[in-house]
């Protein structure tokens, strides 16, 4: 389960054509009082968007992140480091130092 806030969704939506809201919209599963949206992120069309719109990994760090993302152990890990220590994983700094340390050439460089 995927939960977005508004200003995320926002945010995800103006980084991608217009027709990415209606793409994930059958993935939807609530929208909490709160105005958080929940997806579910097994649905074929969450999936689908994730392959289309998601972009190109700058480096190692990106690698690492969608290889333990795709086995499950990435999102488990996080909430357990979150939960046993209180404080948020690090995991996104840990990418990026990977990602300084082995980048991918892009397109033009």
């Amino acid at each position: 389960m995927i939960r977005v806030s508004t200003a995320q969704l926002q945010a995800r939506a103006a980084e991608r054509p217009p027709e990415y809201l209606q793409e994930i919209t059958p993935a939807l599963v609530r929208v909490r009082p709160d105005g958080v949206q929940e997806y579910d992120d097994q649905h074929p069309a969450w999936r689908a968007a994730l392959r289309k719109y998601r972009p190109a990994a700058r480096g190692l760090g990106d690698t690492v992140e969608r290889a333990l993302d795709a086995t499950g152990i990435g999102p488990v890990a996080k909430r357990l480091i979150t939960a046993v220590t209180g404080r948020p994983c690090g995991c996104a700094k840990r990418r990026d130092f990977l990602n300084g340390l082995v980048p991918y050439k892009q397109n033009g460089d």
